[in-house]
């Protein structure tokens, strides 16, 4: 089944995937996760200003 992975969060994912290999059932990151999970992503942004 395809998940609509773009070409950017694949590469997230696959690198989550390769973290948790041999941890997790499933070869896909939503195949490897619970139905109900919840996800809190935190992000820091720097955003530089040209003058």
């Amino acid at each position: 089944m395809e998940y609509g992975y773009n070409e950017h969060s694949k590469v997230f994912f696959d690198l989550v995937m390769e973290g948790l290999k041999g941890e997790v059932n499933g070869s896909s990151f939503w195949e490897a996760v619970d139905d109900k999970a919840i996800f809190h992503f935190n992000f820091l942004s720097q955003i530089s200003q040209s003058q």
